[in-house]
């Protein structure tokens, strides 16, 4: 006999969950007021995700897969590649010096159960390099329009944005002051114009 069909829509629950664990993190979020927020009963949760752990770990893999998304997306549209990623700059620091900033999603589950839960860390690995091989292939495509110099390390640079980006959401978190110091100075120091 089929199951009841499910009367929510997934990924409207899973936004909200995003919220609420992004500002919280995932110890202080209860089930009792998951389900209450979410607006779906707990056998309903459980039915769906498994549990907290796996409602969590959805909640990631969405989040992951539209910021990635859209990052791919601004990189490769019309224009200078170099501008886009300076746009990507722009972005980070304007969202890190945002009243009330909680940080990225990712680097603050990164902090929390990065080292404690082995498949979030590897979903968390698995992340941070998607992000790193999209900024690869904007800095790569700078390079061929002659933007970024030739004898940059594509790769490296591209795990220094990541590493940049993720110590930022923690740092402005407290100081978002450190915002625009920080973006200012990967500017000067990274992402130069190739020598003429």
């Amino acid at each position: 006999m089929a199951g009841r069909p499910r009367q929510f829509d997934r990924d409207q629950v899973l936004d909200k969950a995003i919220g609420l664990f992004w500002q919280q993190g995932f110890e202080a979020t209860g089930i009792a007021q998951l389900s209450e927020s979410l607006g779906i009963g707990r056998q309903s949760l459980y039915g769906t995700f498994g549990d907290k752990r796996g409602l969590y770990i959805a909640a990631i893999k969405r989040y992951s897969d539209e910021n990635i998304g859209l990052l791919r997306a601004q990189l490769a549209s019309p224009g200078r590649a170099l501008e886009h990623l300076h746009a990507v700059l722009d972005g980070w620091a304007a969202r890190a010096g945002e009243k009330d900033y909680c940080g990225c999603f990712l680097a603050n589950s990164c902090s929390e159960l990065g080292t404690r839960d082995p498949e979030v860390a590897v979903l968390l690995q698995r992340n941070l390099a998607r992000m790193a091989e999209a900024l690869q292939t904007g800095i790569e495509r700078a390079q061929a329009e002659g933007d970024i110099d030739q004898a940059t390390n594509a790769q490296a640079l591209a795990r220094a944005l990541v590493n940049t980006a993720q110590g930022l959401s923690t740092a402005s978190k407290v100081d978002p002051s450190f915002a625009g110091d920080t973006i200012d100075q990967v500017r000067r120091c990274l992402l130069y114009t190739s020598p003429s």
